[in-house]
């Protein structure tokens, strides 16, 4: 998994996750949907991006972990 991949899988994660959180879930129980508020959005494009990049580590151990089995 490259960089880039890991990036582009990291903000996509980010704005599912505004999305469902800020203006699914709220509109879902009948609650009214406030406009979204910068302190979320920040955090959750952080935790996207550590998403991204954990997921690229965890395939990079798996392909070094199936190299040395072989």
């Amino acid at each position: 998994m490259t960089n880039k991949l890991a990036l582009i899988l990291g903000l996509f994660w980010s704005v599912f996750m505004i999305l469902t959180m800020e203006v699914l879930i709220p509109y879902s129980r009948n609650e009214q949907i406030f406009p979204i508020k910068w302190i979320a959005v920040i955090i959750w494009i952080f935790l996207g991006l550590a998403f991204g990049f954990g997921m690229k580590y965890l395939a990079i151990k798996k392909e070094k972990r199936n190299q040395s089995s072989d």
